[in-house]
């Protein structure tokens, strides 16, 4: 099994597909990650997810951010992608970006949101988890994340493969 591409195939939301290099909000194999027989544990099922991120709302912003998601499995940091950095200096940001996961059951995913701009080194803006019964089944909705804004939410959908 390919533990993580160089590239991937994904699609836009009109179905066409669009070739991404690792790097382009697809996930990428860090050094030291695990060789493909960390996956083959008899004992343990895997889970290969598409995750995607289409919004954060409810920024409260003082002045404009660059914006970014990382999604990973919580302890794998071989399992992460994260979206481009998209420029906002209003309630919300869109990144419609999506990449795989592969989680085991009982593993929770992990989000976190970074803001920074010229004047503000790199700062988390707000996490959220979503643990194994919330993912399991798949999930479509607004996540709510743990943040001093008081309505930060992620938009996110998770199709279990």
């Amino acid at each position: 099994k390919e533990l993580l591409p160089e590239t991937a195939r994904v699609h836009q939301e009109d179905g066409a597909p669009v070739e991404m290099e690792a790097g382009d909000g697809v996930a990428q194999q860090p050094s030291g990650a695990p060789p493909d027989s960390a996956y083959k544990d008899a004992e343990e099922e895997w889970f290969d997810l598409e995750v995607k991120i289409s919004s954060a709302r409810g920024l409260v912003l003082e002045t404009a951010l660059e914006t970014q998601v990382i999604c990973e499995s919580s302890g794998k940091q071989f399992s992460r992608f994260r979206t481009k950095m998209h420029w906002t200096d209003s309630d919300s940001v869109t990144f419609n970006q999506k990449g795989p996961i592969r989680l085991r059951s009982g593993d929770t995913l992990l989000f976190t949101v970074n803001g920074q701009n010229e004047t503000r080194p790199s700062c988390v803006l707000g996490r959220a988890e979503l643990p194994t019964d919330g993912w399991i089944s798949g999930y479509l909705g607004d996540l709510p994340c743990e943040s001093e804004m008081e309505n930060l939410t992620l938009q996110v959908r998770v199709v279990v493969k």
